[in-house]
């Protein structure tokens, strides 16, 4: 179970700070509120942030060890066999060591969920809820079934959305290196050679040359300048106060504000859709879904959706309370209840949206790449117009 250490406030207004552990972040602030502490923020143990990081490689391996659980289960073999079986094909130590950890939890008389919950940050509450909700209706095999595609789906998401993302930044990339390599050895020769000429260099070609001269009498204070920045977003990515206002600020963007809804939109009703048909609980369901959907904004904003549930509202009733929920969706959620199908209906409006996101990202691709490299462009040769500029002075002084 995770380590938190955390900083609150009593009721009194005392400030309070400590640590404990929990199972994920909504939690540790339910178990402190208990107490009477409300958190005002909290961080991951440095042991922790080690375990994320060996979590987020392993999510492709955890996706083919439940494909293979399931094919194995299915076939007739015992669940812990299938464990056993599947962890002599498993290379990763880290990963091995869980597998027998997990096996030899359910040898003692655990249940299956509650082994694999022992490992929160590779085995999330999805995760965990779809094998309780098999093991408790015999289906074992089907729950494995829906998890491996789910996470297959999810997968396929965000290789997508990378993908987009690698060409800008290579070209940006290479564009830092040449940069670089301009700044460094190139202008340094030609300021050189025009200070040999005597002839007074033009303003904007002096200013060039002060930061050539600058960055390569700072060069390590400058690189190092730049692996704290790359360091500090890295550490301010699985920071939850950060991630929030990342989220917010997605919403906030435009057309990046309309893939990020959509995305949102697309894992709200596959989450909900594959809890449904796996038998958990609406209430339930619609908790794990809201987690998640990926924007930690918008699960602050979508808490009262439970609560409204709880009063009575239909799904529909309560999806309409909130602009987030498109009209699609909606509408694809009422039929299922008139139907009594919504677990089938939200899982096809996930693959509508998922296309629609596919669709989005794609044309935010087209769109961006010429953006950069023209801009990059400008900046290289607003540097070599700099340079070239006291030479065309030269030639017109002969």
């Amino acid at each position: 179970m995770p380590k938190y250490f955390y900083t609150g406030q009593l009721v009194d207004g005392q400030q309070v700070s400590g640590s404990l552990q929990a199972t994920h972040p909504e939690d540790l602030q339910n178990r402190l509120l208990a107490r009477g502490v409300f958190v005002t923020s909290h961080r991951v143990s440095k042991g922790q942030i080690a375990q994320f990081i060996q979590s987020q490689l392993h999510k492709k391996e955890i996706t083919r060890l439940t494909r293979q659980l399931a094919a194995l289960v299915s076939s007739g073999i015992t669940f812990n066999e299938a464990l056993r079986s599947v962890r002599e094909q498993v290379t990763d130590r880290a990963l091995g060591s869980m597998v027998e950890e997990i096996a030899e939890s359910i040898e003692s008389g655990k249940s299956i969920s509650d082994s694999f919950g022992q490992f929160p940050l590779s085995f999330d509450t999805l995760y965990t809820s779809l094998l309780h909700a098999g093991e408790v209706s015999g289906t074992l095999d089907k729950a494995l079934e829906r998890i491996a595609s789910y996470r297959e789906r999810s997968e396929d998401v965000t290789k997508k959305i990378r993908a987009a993302l690698a060409y800008p930044l290579l070209v940006l990339l290479v564009t830092c290196i040449v940069l670089f390599v301009l700044v460094i050895y190139i202008i340094p020769v030609f300021a050189t050679m025009y200070q040999n000429f005597g002839s007074e260099m033009p303003l904007l070609t002096r200013k060039v040359v002060t930061a050539s001269e600058f960055i390569k009498e700072h060069i390590y204070l400058v690189l190092s300048a730049v692996f704290f920045v790359l360091l500090s977003l890295f550490v301010g990515s699985i920071n939850d106060r950060v991630r929030y206002y990342i989220s917010y600020l997605q919403l906030k963007i435009p057309f990046l504000n309309r893939i990020s809804i959509k995305i949102v939109n697309a894992r709200f009703a596959s989450t909900l859709g594959v809890l449904l048909q796996s038998g958990v609980s609406m209430l339930f369901a619609v908790e794990v879904a809201i987690a998640t959907t990926g924007n930690r904004f918008l699960r602050k904003d979508l808490s009262p959706l439970i609560s409204l549930l709880s009063e009575g509202k239909s799904l529909t009733e309560a999806l309409e309370r909130f602009r987030v929920f498109s009209k699609t969706l909606i509408r694809m959620s009422a039929a299922g209840e008139k139907t009594g199908q919504l677990g089938k209906m939200l899982s096809k409006a996930a693959e509508f949206y998922e296309s629609e996101v596919d669709h989005d990202i794609n044309t935010l691709t087209t769109l961006f790449e010429p953006i950069i490299i023209i801009f990059l462009g400008i900046f290289i040769a607003f540097i070599l117009i700099a340079m070239y500029l006291p030479l065309f002075n030269l030639m017109k002084n002969v």
